[in-house]
């Protein structure tokens, strides 16, 4: 009987940490574990939800939105059911808060790991520009003391190459 499915729908649905709703094929809500029993009659018929149609057209339906009377967003999973030898559907209604939650842990994890490596990159480009600069570095100043007139400046070769070369030869 109909009065019979609210208490064991509630059950359910905590156990779950879910939302049950059982509808008729015309729509009518007669069990919602996340309604008192004395308020189902005054909901509004369930056909037009994508998921419920779904179901009572293909055997099961899907949807994802956001319900205005829990303030959540919600996975919905309806499917085609026999109730009592009649047909119906029975939703269950997932909070995707957990999900949006372990989202949000995702995408801080991601921005700090970016920001962590667009640091050490940044790092290791300053340092790996001063070890190549350093022996056209020593070769400049080396260049500025002979154009100010000491002919004893001799650069220090650090360096193979063109670089180390051009200092040997200084």
């Amino acid at each position: 009987a109909p009065e019979d499915l609210q208490p064991l729908v509630s059950a359910f649905a905590q156990r779950g940490g879910i939302r049950i709703t059982v509808v008729t094929t015309d729509g009518r809500v007669l069990a919602d574990s996340s309604v008192h029993r004395t308020e189902l009659a005054g909901l509004s018929p369930q056909l037009d939800r994508a998921e419920i149609a779904a179901a009572l057209e293909s055997g099961e339906g899907t949807a994802e939105r956001h319900s205005e009377s829990l303030d959540v967003n919600l996975f919905l999973s309806a499917r085609r059911a026999s109730l009592g030898g009649k047909a119906g559907v029975i939703r269950l209604a997932y909070p995707l808060t957990a999900v949006e939650a372990a989202l949000g842990r995702t995408r801080r994890i991601l921005a700090t790991g970016a920001l962590l490596g667009f640091l050490l990159a940044a790092a290791l480009s300053f340092f790996l520009a001063r070890w190549v600069s350093a022996p056209i570095q020593e070769l400049a100043r080396a260049a500025r003391l002979v154009a100010a007139g000491d002919f004893s400046a001799r650069p220090r070769p650090r360096a193979g190459g063109a670089a180390g070369e051009l200092a040997r030869s200084f």
